[in-house]
């Protein structure tokens, strides 16, 4: 969902929480830059020292609660793709700001790190709109510069979940999502599936990590108990169908490679091996469609019988 290559250190000014204005040297041959996300960045200038975000601007942190294990975290970006991260040392906290290697960063789904309650908020002076999952005991992640909420303000969220929409609103340069790990209120050394990334590369293009949240908090699908929708990692740009049959209108495409499905009925065999295709909203407008079961993560079994795990089957 392009390797860098000539890089030299980004340069970044900010403060507080924000995540910040880079500049870089990183150059092909003849002189243009070799990422289009890196373009963008090195259009940027550098940010005030006013924008930071403030204690009363913040989300209440969960100091008194007593702190449990941390979650096992997985990287907020999509399943399977590879994901270049630095840190710059006039950060506060120990935040990481991620592009996607492709140069496909913004438009891309952030996920949730882990499950917890999701909360939006905005800051047009630092970090733009962002979100914040309380995980419970102390635990909180955020994700700044989004272009768009993915999930209603309170909601309870999935790990692997898409919560927001990678942009660069508040200050910032370029597309990238800043991604923070806190504990009571404390930024953590940002530690995925129990390994940690520390100590941080201070420019793009040293370390990469490919994303595998690919849903269902440990397996590829889940049914959320709170909304009933499956929740999966599927094929992007699957073509979705006015009806469950191979011959079926294309009507929209799956652009994500981690979509949710309201429901499943039967079609057409498929190049799956089986009979069964999943109902969802798309990315490229607002219709709705048929997806075939090959195109998602799901088991054999799962979809043998989809409703024997919560999910309803389409009237």
């Amino acid at each position: 969902m392009a390797q860098l290559r000539s890089i030299v250190p980004w340069i970044f000014v900010c403060a507080g929480m924000v995540a910040c204005t880079a500049s870089t040297n990183e150059r092909d041959d003849d002189g243009a830059a070799t990422n289009p996300d890196v373009a963008a960045l090195q259009e940027g200038t550098a940010l005030d020292d006013s924008a930071v975000l403030d204690e009363d601007s913040a989300p209440k942190d969960t100091a008194e609660l007593a702190p449990l294990a941390r979650p096992n975290f997985r990287a907020p970006t999509p399943c399977n793709e590879s994901w270049t991260y630095s840190h710059h040392s006039a950060e506060v906290r120990r935040a990481l700001d991620f592009v996607n290697n492709s140069g496909r960063t913004a438009g891309a789904p952030a996920l949730a790190s882990a499950a917890g309650r999701a909360t939006r908020h905005s800051q047009p002076s630092g970090a733009g709109n962002y979100i914040v999952i309380d995980h419970g005991g102390g635990w909180q992640t955020y994700y700044f510069h989004l272009s768009a909420y993915s999930v209603p303000d309170g909601a309870q969220v999935g790990q692997g979940q898409q919560i927001g929409v990678v942009g660069s609103t508040g200050n910032s340069s370029g597309a990238h999502l800043h991604f923070e790990q806190l504990l009571n209120g404390v930024g953590q050394d940002i530690v995925i599936e129990g390994a940690s990334l520390a100590p941080y590369p201070g420019s793009y293009g040293q370390r990469s990590i490919t994303g595998k949240n690919c849903g269902g908090g440990g397996g590829a699908c889940s049914v959320h108990s709170d909304d009933q929708k499956l929740y999966c990692a599927n094929t992007s740009g699957a073509n979705m169908r006015s009806t469950p049959r191979n011959g079926g209108t294309i009507v929209n495409h799956l652009r994500t490679s981690y979509s949710w499905f309201t429901c499943w009925g039967t079609g057409d065999k498929h190049a799956g091996g089986n009979t069964t295709w999943y109902y969802t909203q798309g990315d490229d407008n607002a219709n709705f469609g048929w997806v075939a079961a090959v195109d998602l993560s799901t088991t054999s079994e799962f979809d043998s019988n989809p409703s024997a795990h919560g999910l309803k089957k389409c009237p």
